[in-house]
């Protein structure tokens, strides 16, 4: 089947339009076809690389890190609760099982709550119904002497700063006076 003659194309600049586009197209086939080459060997480059790391991986030892066992552990933190026979080798583990075991909180918490609750008694305030943690025996006494020490430590700063600062005052004073006198 022949197709019909238009007058009105121009069958020559039509020849060429389609050469041109063929010879285009050749060109980026090429280019693919290059592309696609390089990249075949990219990924044989790799899967070498691959399998030589996971030979050398066989090879390599790991230094694993020497634990100590249970008997070599030097258990000095006891548990303070009552019929608790619990002893650790670090604070941390004391502090974990407290927290678990007897609902004591984390270390952060207790002292957080205990300050709160003596600070409540001390004002005599009612308690806080926001606290919820089993405290070990004895330790809210604990708290308590801490915070007098360091409210007596905070007043025996205070006093020395007043009496550093009335001697400078006094000192002041007699350089004043002296100045008056000459």
């Amino acid at each position: 089947m022949v197709p019909e003659y238009n007058r009105h194309l121009n069958y020559y600049q039509e020849f060429w339009r389609l050469y041109l586009q063929n010879e285009l197209l050749i060109a980026q086939m090429r280019e693919c076809s290059l592309q696609n080459r390089e990249m075949q060997t990219k990924i044989a480059k790799f899967e070498e690389l691959i399998k030589m790391i996971e030979g050398n991986i066989g090879n390599v030892k790991v230094k694993k890190k020497n634990r100590r066992t249970a008997a070599e552990i030097e258990k000095v933190f006891h548990c303070p609760y009552e019929k608790c026979a619990k002893s650790y080798g670090s604070d941390v583990s004391l502090n974990l099982h407290i927290k678990l075991k007897h609902n004591g909180g984390n270390k952060t918490e207790r002292e957080k709550q205990a300050r709160k609750l003596i600070i409540s008694k001390m004002r005599g305030e009612t308690l806080p119904d926001d606290i919820h943690i089993n405290f070990p025996p004895g330790y809210l006494d604990k708290i308590q002497e801490k915070m007098l020490k360091r409210k007596t430590m905070q007043e025996y700063i205070e006093q020395n700063e007043n009496e550093h600062s009335d001697m400078e005052s006094s000192e002041e004073e007699e350089e004043e006076e002296e100045e008056d006198q000459e």
